[in-house]
């Protein structure tokens, strides 16, 4: 069994979850350059004996970690294949330099790459520098479709760029019953944190028109984010208390399921996003689905009508879209047969036979 290290930024539920899925088909370890910050406490989870932080991690600003420790670690582990989440992370640099010096094969893991004001980046001094420097790479695991074709085409990486995927933590969703096709709609989720690209205000608004004609409808939300004074703060003016709650007792990442199985629509009119696990959560659970068309990687999978609802930013008409599920519980239930099947593969399993497959075609 060869050896297989993946090195991240943090110990992500999901990203734990993955590398003991992964040692079905590699002897695998994990290494994060931080611990878990800023999320919930169920994201606390165990991290066992083959997920491990490193130490003494110098991290000057906006995630380009320093450290040399783990090229102590990578001598003793002696991996056959480094996975480095990220380019232009200069300990990961390292790594990278690590593998080609003792003939290892190396990867980095990519999402699609924007510039601070959120545009496409193009093929700019910077990145033309970062391709140079990691020209002998053996490949480049494109998290989302947009990332393949960007480093594919814009960034010239060519055939080294495989299209690959997050590993989803969706088994237990899937073992939820689908919403029955006669039962009315009860509760719509925002189940991302509250910041101001996820626009938690707007899903608040967006409620309240909703909640003015059915009543009897209730919203749940993440209780984590640097806009949750805000969000209560609009919930009070328009007189929501005690109709929108917020998850403040999910302590445990095995219960998180639990949440999508209690609600009956998820709600994200994101300004912007890369992807969210909360989509793929919510098409394995049954619930209809209204996003934002601004979400990119598993948004995409949204198609408008067809499987849920993928609109502009427009509060009328997510509000539009959720009145239409709830008026025709028939749509909703058609939609959850559709998104089921279509996620069912995208679990961990699924996904860690996909880079058994991806990885072997390395050797």
């Amino acid at each position: 069994m060869k050896k297989l290290v993946f090195i991240s930024n943090m110990p992500a539920p999901y990203q734990v979850k993955f590398c003991y899925a992964l040692n079905e088909y590699f002897d695998t370890q994990f290494w994060f350059y931080e611990p878990v910050t800023n999320r919930g406490d169920f994201w606390n989870v165990p991290p066992g004996d083959k997920c491990r932080i490193i130490p003494g991690v110098s991290q000057p600003g906006n995630g380009r970690y320093y450290t040399r420790t783990h090229l102590t670690w990578l001598d003793t582990f002696n991996p056959d294949i480094v996975i480095l989440g990220g380019f232009s992370i200069p300990a990961n640099y390292l790594a990278y330099q690590w593998a080609k010096r003792n003939g290892k094969k190396v990867v980095v893991a990519t999402e699609v790459s924007r510039t601070a004001a959120g545009k496409l980046r193009k093929n700019n001094f910077g990145r033309k520098m970062l391709s140079w420097l990691y020209r002998d790479i053996d490949a480049v695991f494109a998290l989302t479709e947009d990332t393949y074709t960007q480093f594919k085409n814009e960034f010239g990486f060519g055939d080294k760029v495989i299209q690959a995927r997050y590993a989803s933590d969706i088994d237990s969703c899937l073992q939820h019953p689908l919403r029955a096709a006669g039962k009315t709609p009860q509760t719509i989720l925002f189940a991302n944190r509250l910041i101001p690209v996820y626009d938690p205000l707007a899903a608040i608004r967006i409620f309240h028109i909703v909640w003015q004609q059915f009543p009897h409808m209730r919203m749940r939300m993440n209780a984590s984010g640097e806009l949750r004074v805000a969000c209560e703060q609009l919930i009070n003016q328009l007189q929501l208390t005690g109709t929108i709650s917020f998850l403040d007792n999910v302590h445990s990442w095995e219960t998180l399921h639990e949440v999508y199985a209690a609600a009956d629509i998820l709600l994200l009119p994101a300004t912007f996003s890369n992807g969210n696990f909360t989509i793929y959560e919510a098409m394995a659970s049954g619930m209809g689905i209204v996003i934002s068309d601004k979400i990119l990687g598993n948004g995409r999978k949204v198609i408008n009508g067809v499987n849920g609802f993928n609109l502009p930013g427009d509060e009328a008409l997510f509000t539009e879209k959720i009145i239409e599920y709830i008026c025709n519980p028939q749509l909703l239930h058609e939609h959850a047969v559709y998104n089921r099947q279509l996620v069912r593969p995208l679990g961990m399993k699924g996904t860690a036979a996909l880079y058994d497959e991806l990885l072997s075609g390395l050797f």
